[in-house]
């Protein structure tokens, strides 16, 4: 299936990475003809403080399961590129993908291209690309994005959709990817960035 590229309000970039589910390597559930979903990428960090999360009638429920169960059926997940703190990592979101996987739920890849939070007011590089060049910077977009989605892969977990970065109004990967104010003209250097990442998902997804 050809991958189809998706814009939606507030720049959201999206591409369906969605083949037979048949194949283990491939994404978690056939397409459906609805996507019913939540952010659940906090979810790990919450489960270091043991909490406890009820039912309507006051009943202990495990998280996925009952998410599930009320019609939940993609789960969406950010990932930074090297965390501070660790939560939002590769190995975070694997870890976490196996477990939707295992409950027979998809799942939304957020890439951010980030070390941290990524919004419109914050589209900081990591700390480890900030002194490329674009021509460096594109293929490291490139490369990070291929290599997040052959990990995945190669654990049978890959996503329904990938986002190419988080919350792109203003652009991403400043400055050469910024597209506001003065940096209106900086449009083609953001279309070739995201064309990078995008190339990466064609590649892997098919």
């Amino acid at each position: 299936m050809k991958v189809k590229i998706i814009l939606i309000a507030q720049l959201l970039l999206l591409l369906s990475c969605s083949k037979s589910a048949t194949d283990d390597s491939q994404p978690i559930t056939n397409a459906p003809l609805f996507y019913k979903g939540m952010d659940l990428s906090f979810q790990p960090e919450l489960e270091n403080y043991n909490l406890a999360y009820k039912n309507e009638g006051n009943t202990t429920v495990s998280v996925l399961p009952f998410i599930k169960q009320k019609g939940c059926n993609l789960v969406r997940l950010k990932l930074w590129v090297n965390p501070s703190t660790g939560f939002n990592s590769l190995a975070q979101v694997k870890s976490y993908a196996l477990r939707l996987k295992a409950n027979q739920l998809g799942f939304m890849l957020d890439l951010h291209y980030s070390d941290t939070w990524a919004d419109p007011s914050n589209q900081n590089p990591p700390t480890a690309w900030q002194n490329l060049t674009l021509a460096e910077l594109k293929i490291q977009v490139y490369n990070y994005t291929k290599q997040v989605l052959v990990e995945l892969k190669n654990q049978g977990t890959l996503p329904n959709f990938v986002q190419i970065g988080n919350e792109t109004d203003s652009g991403f990967l400043w400055n050469y990817g910024k597209v506001w104010n003065e940096y209106a003209a900086n449009f083609i250097n953001f279309s070739e960035l995201f064309n990078k990442g995008s190339q990466a998902v064609r590649e892997v997804c098919g």
